[in-house]
């Protein structure tokens, strides 16, 4: 990591192990209504913005599906849980920020979550401090897989995009960095990546820790 100068970090299925218990609420509340929503749909929805996702969601449901008070039931679900039992970092995070630290690297977290849930889950995790800048979802015009927030990064941080680095665990999310041309470590979380989607990525790796001893150039 020594000629990077800004590391740039997805927050949902990266650093927090979000992912699954969203789609374990969006299926708790799918089974307890008899809604036909299958993880496969599920997963489509991984990685984008809220107004994306319910994109997705409504042009596979129908118009007469009750998107709204659907996603309201899950979203309220999955926090519910979060609030009484916390929530996890994922494998490295904390090392990874430390090495980050002590080597001066700018540290951007550029979340597709909108900006009240995004700070509310770092607080829970304990590592919204440990951030130069949060971007979201709501910040941008266009979400993942557009560049924009990558691109936003590197210009709030005053950083060339060829001085940073992207850490990414969903496609969408890869997709964004290389259409920004900023280098993308791969991180999967929940779903992996086809041969060709991996060649998208400077590296795909297992963990946050490994991203200590890469040597990117």
């Amino acid at each position: 990591m020594k000629n990077i100068k800004l590391a740039i970090f997805d927050m949902d299925g990266l650093m927090l192990d979000t992912e699954t218990l969203y789609i374990d609420a969006c299926l708790a509340i799918a089974n307890e209504n008899n809604y036909n929503v299958s993880k496969e749909l599920l997963f489509k929805t991984i990685g984008i913005t809220a107004a994306d996702e319910e994109n997705i969601l409504r042009n596979a449901l129908g118009e007469d599906f009750p998107l709204d008070t659907y996603r309201e039931n899950t979203i309220e679900s999955m926090f519910n849980r979060i609030e009484q039992e916390g929530v996890a970092v994922k494998e490295g995070l904390l090392e990874l920020l430390d090495f980050l630290e002590e080597n001066n690297v700018l540290k951007v977290v550029a979340t597709s979550r909108y900006r009240d849930k995004a700070k509310w889950l770092l607080e829970k995790a304990g590592i919204k401090d440990r951030f130069n800048d949060i971007i979201c979802g709501d910040d941008v015009k266009n979400g993942k897989p557009a560049p924009d927030i990558f691109l936003k990064a590197c210009e709030l941080m005053g950083v060339n995009k060829s001085e940073a680095v992207v850490l990414e665990d969903s496609i969408n999310g890869l997709k964004a960095a290389k259409a920004a041309e900023i280098k993308c470590i791969l991180i999967p979380d929940i779903i992996n990546p086809t041969p060709e989607e991996e060649k998208l990525a400077y590296i795909k790796l297992k963990n946050l820790k490994e991203v200590i001893n890469l040597n990117i150039r």
